[in-house]
């Protein structure tokens, strides 16, 4: 009967972890940094991806068309999407590689 009682505590336990794993909602990480434009000048973009638990801020500052805009996007594979709209805003290529919206065209780099 003890051995019972203790194989029901340790499946217990167990089930408890599993689901404790289910519930870590936190984004990878892969987009985290600044991005930077291959060749910067003075009029490149810049955009600034900051982990904020289960999904991203991006600021994405581009001095050639007066944009200084900070949104908030969730991780969607190799995709960041638009939390508002589920529009596709970023497609990570490599590591150190991301292009604008579903563009494989790399845009900025990993600074």
């Amino acid at each position: 009967m003890e051995k019972i009682m203790m194989l029901k505590k340790v499946i217990a336990v167990c089930l408890f972890s599993i689901a404790l794993v289910g519930c870590n909602d936190n984004v990878s990480g892969k987009f985290s940094g600044t991005w930077v434009e291959p060749n910067p000048n003075s009029i490149s973009s810049t955009v600034t991806i900051t982990a904020q638990g289960d999904h991203y801020e991006v600021n994405h500052v581009d001095p050639m068309i007066n944009r200084n805009s900070t949104f908030d996007v969730k991780e969607d594979s190799n995709y960041l999407r638009s939390m508002s709209s589920n529009r596709i805003e970023y497609t990570l290529i490599s590591p150190n590689e991301l292009a604008f919206g579903n563009n494989k065209k790399v845009v900025w780099i990993k600074k």
